[in-house]
């Protein structure tokens, strides 16, 4: 955001030095509120209070789904061979 900005001021000082009075004035008011929205939008995370981490843990067995008895299957000693 900050970057276009400053392509805009160069646009405008630019158009400026060339007599194109219209364009600069155009270029130079786009850099301002490219400039304040850039601004603001990085002054909103600094406000904010930060947020502790929540630790998750979990063990091997817990986080393994159980088999539920209809999709248990039970092979014998005849399909295993």
């Amino acid at each position: 955001m900050l970057y276009y900005a400053l392509m805009f001021l160069v646009v405008g000082l630019v158009a400026g030095a060339l007599g194109l009075f219209g364009i600069a004035a155009i270029a130079g008011q786009i850099a301002g509120v490219l400039f304040l929205t850039g601004v603001v939008l990085a002054a909103i995370p600094s406000t904010q209070t930060p947020r502790q981490a929540t630790v998750v843990t979990t063990t091997l067995a817990s986080a393994r789904p159980k088999a539920s008895s209809s999709t248990r299957r039970t092979v014998s000693k005849e399909n295993a061979e």
